[in-house]
């Protein structure tokens, strides 16, 4: 399934990973879900119903799963009082939010943007359920944007 991102990025989702979600045609509405291949896990990229407007779809980061406890502080991520390198995650501004400690409830992944300092995610409206998951974001296939209208050197380029 396809998806474009704000940033300009038309990405496809692999919706069967997670098990795929059964919705009324036309509509919002969930009537459940499907087993999956494996439950989400720490750095999949997601897609997932924004838990504020149920109409929209976000794309972030897992940072922690179920039964995680997550603290950030300035720009350094701890999950269960251990340091985490995320080479994905990008700071530009000097003053930071702190958060945590917050334990991931059961059922719950905890999600983050990786342009930190800009993201609205689980630190600011909370945790994403899983049955809120649409699927693991896989390949950029389009990309536009910027001084040069198509973005060729991200064609292609695998979500990481």
């Amino acid at each position: 399934i396809s998806y474009r991102t704000t940033g300009g990025d038309h990405i496809l989702v692999n919706k069967f990973i997670y098990g795929p979600r059964l919705e009324v045609p036309l509509t919002q509405a969930s009537l459940g879900q499907l087993p999956g291949l494996r439950e989400p896990r720490a750095g999949d990229v997601i897609v997932f119903v924004y838990p504020k407007e149920r109409d929209k779809d976000f794309i972030k980061r897992i940072v922690a799963v179920a039964g995680q406890t997550i603290e950030v502080h300035g720009t350094h991520v701890t999950i269960d009082g251990k340091p985490v390198e995320d080479p994905n995650a990008h700071y530009v501004k000097r003053d930071h939010v702190d958060f945590g400690p917050f334990t991931v409830p059961a059922g719950n992944v905890f999600v983050m943007g990786d342009n930190r300092d800009e993201s609205y995610d689980s630190r600011f409206w909370g945790t994403v359920p899983i049955q809120d998951i649409k699927g693991l974001a896989m390949v950029i296939y389009w990309s536009w944007g910027g001084p040069n209208w198509v973005r060729w050197e991200r064609l292609g380029r695998l979500v990481s």
